[in-house]
C-alpha cells in the first residue's frame, strides 16, 4: 500500500461511524453530508477489502474484521490527537471536551459531586459523562478510547495500563440506632457473629475485610449479598444487619440515614483506590489536569474520624 496516496481522513470516517453505529449520526458529528461518508466508507471497503459495516434496520453494525481495526485505529487518531495537543496547554475553564469516567459507588459519592461543583465555580463547560462499572471497568474500555479514567479498588495487570495509587481510606462500619449488640464497638468474635450485608465483589477473593478474615482463619455471616454500596444503608437502617464500607461513604451514610458507626475490629483495615488509565494519553494535558483535580479531592475529602456519628 502507498500511504501517500492514502486519504488518512478515511480514519476519522471509519472512527465516527464505528462510535454512532450509524452512517447519518457519523455525517452531523463530523460536519459531512451523508453520501460523502457513505462514498469514504466505500473508499475503505475497497481498501481494507471488507464490508466494514454493514445495514440494519437501526442504523449499521460493523463486522467481525471492522471490530478488529476499531482498536488499532482509535489508537491512531489518540496518538495524533494527544501530539496536536501537546503543544497548547489545557485551559479548563474554556474548554469545552468531555470526559468519560468509570468512578464506581465510591467515586460518584465522594468524588463527583465535589468535581461537578469545580467546574461550577470555574464555570467550565465540560461535560463529565459516567459510564457504569460493570460494563466498562476494563482494560479495552481505555484502549479503545471508550474511557479516560478508571477509579478502582485494585490495579489492572497489563504492560499499557497504568494505575496510581491515590489513597487508602479506613473502612468504617455501620448499624442501626438501638441495635441490640452493637454499642460503641465489637470484638472481633462478636463482628463474625453478627449477619452483614456486602457487596457482592466480582473476583473470587471478595473484599478486604474477607480477605484479611481468611488470614486469621475467620468468616464473617454474609447475610445479603447486593450490587451496590448504596442499598447497604437503606436495609442496615431497618434490620440487625451491619455493613462495612470506606469511612467518607459511612459519613455521609451514618447522616442521611440514622445510623451510628463504629471501628472494624482488624488493625489497619483499609481499602485502595486506584486511578487507572491507558500508557498512551499520558503526555495529554486534559488528561493529566483532571487526574490532578481528582488526585487533590481524594487527599481532602476525609472529615476527620471523631466526626463519624
Amino acid at each position: 500500500m502507498n500511504l501517500r496516496r492514502t486519504d488518512l481522513n478515511l480514519l476519522t470516517v471509519f472512527d465516527a461511524v464505528m462510535r454512532e453505529a450509524s452512517v447519518t449520526r457519523a455525517a452531523e458529528k463530523l460536519g459531512m453530508s451523508q453520501p460523502a461518508v457513505s462514498n469514504a466508507i466505500s473508499r475503505l471497503r475497497v481498501l481494507l477489502k471488507d464490508e466494514l459495516f454493514i445495514r440494519t434496520a437501526h442504523g449499521v453494525r460493523p463486522t467481525v474484521k471492522a471490530l478488529h481495526y476499531a482498536g488499532q485505529i482509535q489508537r491512531i487518531l489518540d496518538q495524533v490527537t494527544l501530539m496536536l495537543s501537546e503543544t497548547e496547554a489545557f485551559d479548563a475553564a474554556r474548554s469545552e471536551r468531555t470526559f468519560n469516567l468509570v468512578l464506581g459507588d465510591y467515586g460518584e459519592m465522594v468524588v463527583l459531586p465535589a468535581l461537578m461543583q469545580y467546574l461550577d465555580e470555574i464555570q467550565a463547560k465540560i461535560t463529565i459523562n459516567v459510564l457504569s462499572p460493570r460494563q466498562f471497568m476494563r482494560a479495552d474500555a481505555l484502549r479503545k478510547g471508550t474511557v479516560d479514567f478508571i477509579l478502582g479498588y485494585e490495579p489492572m495487570a497489563a504492560s499499557d495500563i497504568k494505575n496510581e495509587l491515590v489513597i487508602e481510606e479506613s473502612l468504617v462500619s455501620l448499624a442501626r440506632i438501638g441495635h441490640p449488640i452493637v454499642k460503641e464497638s465489637l470484638t472481633l468474635d462478636q463482628y463474625v457473629s453478627v449477619p452483614h450485608v456486602v457487596i457482592d465483589w466480582p473476583n473470587s477473593r471478595g473484599s478486604m475485610v474477607d480477605q484479611q478474615l481468611r488470614s486469621l482463619s475467620l468468616q464473617r455471616q454474609h447475610r445479603m449479598r447486593v450490587h451496590s454500596f448504596f442499598d447497604m444503608p437503606r436495609v442496615v437502617a431497618t434490620t440487625n444487619m451491619v455493613c462495612t464500607v470506606p469511612s467518607q461513604m459511612a459519613h455521609q451514610f451514618a447522616v442521611s440515614h440514622n445510623l451510628v458507626s463504629f471501628p472494624v475490629p482488624i488493625p489497619d483495615t483499609k481499602q485502595s483506590f486506584y486511578l487507572i488509565w491507558h500508557s498512551s494519553f499520558e503526555g495529554d494535558p486534559g488528561l493529566i489536569w483532571l487526574k490532578n483535580v481528582i488526585s487533590g479531592m481524594l487527599e481532602n475529602a476525609f472529615p476527620p474520624e471523631s466526626s463519624l456519628p
